[in-house]
């Protein structure tokens, strides 16, 4: 198991300024999990969990709870970041 940035969630997560204050580079994204089937053999997708669950955001601020409600029902948001987890 282990988090997965979409390519668009690449791009916003490069704009994060504590990414940038580290110095960290991310150069690595998934848009469909099943990619990695075919690089792998014998791995098999088993779910993909969302990173942005309502239950989390009820300890955010008000405007990380309207992202959050807002990125349910924008499929590009929806797979911004989310644990993908996988079985050999």
């Amino acid at each position: 198991m282990f988090d997965a940035y979409s390519r668009f969630g690449l791009k916003l997560l490069r704009l994060n300024p504590a990414i940038k204050a580290t110095g960290a580079q991310v150069h690595w994204a998934i848009d469909d999990p099943h990619e990695l089937e075919l690089a792998v053999p014998k791995l098999r997708f088993v779910e993909d969990i969302s990173a942005y669950k309502p239950e989390h955001a009820a300890r955010m601020g008000w405007v990380a709870k309207l992202f959050v409600r807002l990125w349910r029902h924008i499929p590009a948001l929806r797979k911004v970041g989310r644990l993908l987890r996988y079985r050999f």
